[in-house]
Parts: structure tokens; C-alpha cells; sequence
């Protein structure tokens, strides 16, 4: 009974650690991710706007 337990807690503890150990990466790459997303939609929404600038610059020199 006890070396059974004595397995378990050590598998349970080694594999906690190991989640850890995975988990800040992930994170820090989550971080990068979210900061790249704003990054990009921030830059789109640029483009958009000068589009739809040129877009109506056009459209006044045409009327």
C-alpha cells in the first residue's frame, strides 16, 4: 500500500512540475501572439482608412 502511494505522489508531483515547466513558455508566446494581433490589426485598420481616403479623394476630382 504505501509504495503505491509513495508512486503515485511522485508521478502526480514530477508531472505538476513538468506542467509548469510548459506552461511559461506558452505563456510568453501568448504574450508575443496578442501583442503581434494588435500590432497587425492596428496597421490594418491604417491601411483601411487610407484607402477609403484615396477612395474619396477620387471621387471628389471625378464630381
Amino acid at each position: 500500500m504505501q509504495s503505491e502511494e509513495n508512486t503515485d505522489n511522485n508521478s502526480t508531483s514530477s508531472g505538476s512540475n513538468l506542467e509548469v515547466e510548459e506552461k511559461n513558455p506558452m505563456l510568453e508566446t501568448n504574450h508575443l501572439g496578442l501583442e503581434l494581433q494588435c500590432y497587425c490589426t492596428v496597421t490594418l485598420l491604417q491601411k483601411k482608412r487610407q484607402k477609403k481616403r484615396k477612395h474619396r479623394e477620387k471621387t471628389r476630382k471625378l464630381k
